[in-house]
């Protein structure tokens, strides 16, 4: 028995643990007040003002998508009444997202936490500046959590892009089981034709 357990469990940590260290450095890196996270935020806040202004120019739906930790920051900024003044003062109009595509992230687990800026006891209201929120999840992802019960108004749907648990959490986007799928919702949704 001892050999199973040191053999396979063993490589597996192996695998898995700089991943793991490698997330929650970004996280805590991230959620310490200071210069580090607000030069995140304003890389962050850099390109949707130039994706919001390209897509007023010509005409198009706003998507902004997130994976993991990616996710986490847009939902902190999206949520917060001084970020919104900033953008939308930056613009000249108010920034609003045609749809939010929230993959494999840690949003239900950090609102339950209380980690975000705007986290709420309960259910946590749907932000205001999102038309739409999809959440994406595959169960084989060790580092993504649901986010339905936990948000009002969140859609959910789970992938199963094949990957190993090894694997999983870098898997979505080269799965064409979440491209598929994205396009169909988003024709079904009116967010594109064809």
């Amino acid at each position: 028995m001892i050999g199973v357990i040191d053999g396979p469990a063993e490589r597996l940590a192996r695998q898995v643990t700089p991943t793991i260290a490698r997330f929650f450095g970004d996280v805590f890196v991230y959620l310490r007040e200071g210069v580090r996270r607000h030069s995140i935020q304003a890389i962050v806040t850099q390109d949707l003002v130039a994706a919001a202004r390209a897509a007023q120019t010509n005409n198009e739906p706003l998507i902004v998508v997130g994976h993991s930790m990616g996710a986490n920051i847009f939902y902190d900024m999206i949520t917060d009444p001084e970020w919104q003044m900033s953008i939308d003062a930056e613009l000249g109009f108010p920034f609003r997202t045609d749809l939010f595509l929230s993959v494999g992230t840690q949003l239900g687990l950090f609102e339950e936490l209380d980690l975000f800026k705007s986290s709420v006891p309960g259910q946590a209201p749907f932000p205001i500046r999102l038309n739409r929120w999809w959440h994406v999840y595959n169960r084989m992802d060790v580092l993504c959590f649901a986010a339905k019960g936990i948000f009002a108004g969140i859609e959910q749907f789970s992938i199963d892009t094949r990957a190993n648990i090894v694997e999983a959490h870098g898997a979505y986007f080269s799965s064409p089981v979440l491209f598929r799928r994205l396009r169909r919702r988003m024709q079904n949704a009116g967010i594109i034709e064809t």
